[in-house]
């Protein structure tokens, strides 16, 4: 688009009867470089601060639609009277707040001096230009340090969720060991637990084979006349046979012509079936306890498992 284009675009709204209007484009606009036709609107609309209707002779724009500069043509008639000029006064006012740069020019500025008119308005466009780069530069300053701030929150955030995720592996790492240290610990009390059972028992064994006293009872191989009803004693001899009935086992042994009953109680039998697996008719076996009588027969309660051995299993 040129300006005789532009002219004849605008023809309805350059309506000044002495067309000072149109000579303003083509002597002063014309000859300005900084600006081309489609960056100035002619009769620009407004509303002021009372929401009335108001036009402005001319508005220039930059490439990219920012406001760069309102112009106004004046001749000599507004200050004709009081309401006029207030008027006036009052519409410069709001020209000021809507577009921040205004200038002014008269109908004889153009036709006396249209290069200082052209100077005005050219220096006037270059500054306001200057004015937004400078905000423009202020604004991508401001994003940048923004955007800045950001990844730096976003960093921070993205090390303490790495720090947090590391305490998070450290504790279960920890709690891996405190549990595979508390196996050990396990396992080894186990292992105690099993050797110490084992050395009993071999103790245990030794002892009885040996035939040593074992606390305050006697190891005997026969009844005795002398033996009194609640003594403690260790009996060994050879089993001649094994009777269950309701409330547990009777294991008969045969000591001296006499018969003597080893009882074992129902609750004591898981305790030891391992035992009783062995024991048969013509085994030896041993079994401690306190000497009682029940229906003529000797008899030996067994209270625990160690009260009672196997010889030659």
């Amino acid at each position: 688009m040129n300006w005789n284009d532009w002219i004849e675009l605008n023809t309805n709204k350059l309506y000044h009867t002495q067309g000072f209007e149109v000579l303003f484009v083509e002597r002063i606009l014309v000859e300005i470089k900084t600006i081309k036709p489609q960056q100035v609107i002619c009769q620009y609309h407004f509303k002021d601060s009372r929401n009335k209707n108001r036009y402005i002779d001319f508005v220039i724009e930059d490439k990219f639609g920012n406001k760069l500069l309102a112009i106004e043509l004046d001749g000599t008639y507004k200050d004709a009277d009081h309401d006029k000029w207030s008027d006036f006064l009052d519409r410069q006012n709001d020209l000021l707040n809507k577009f921040n740069t205004l200038l002014r020019f008269s109908n004889k500025d153009i036709l006396t001096k249209p290069k200082d008119v052209i100077d005005s308005i050219t220096n006037k466009i270059e500054s306001e230009i200057i004015k937004i780069k400078e905000r423009e530069k202020t604004e991508e300053n401001h994003n940048k340090l923004k955007d800045e701030l950001f990844s730096k929150e976003q960093k921070h955030k993205i090390e303490i969720e790495k720090e947090q995720q590391y305490k998070t592996d450290l504790l279960k790492v920890n709690d891996r060991f405190e549990l595979k240290f508390t196996y050990i610990n396990i396992f080894s009390i186990l292992f105690l637990l099993l050797f110490i059972s084992f050395y009993y028992k071999s103790y245990f064994n030794e002892q009885v084979s040996n035939t040593v006293l074992h606390g305050n009872s006697s190891v005997l191989n026969t009844i005795t006349p002398e033996l009194q009803i609640g003594q403690n004693i260790t009996l060994c001899e050879e089993i001649v046979s094994l009777t269950p009935f309701s409330k547990g086992n009777k294991i008969k042994v045969l000591s001296d012509k006499l018969n003597v009953n080893f009882v074992i109680w129902n609750d004591l039998l898981p305790q030891i079936t391992n035992k009783l697996d062995g024991m048969k008719i013509g085994t030896n076996i041993c079994a401690k306890g306190y000497l009682s009588k029940f229906r003529e027969e000797y008899q030996i309660i067994i209270s625990d498992e160690r009260s009672i051995y196997i010889l030659n299993h």
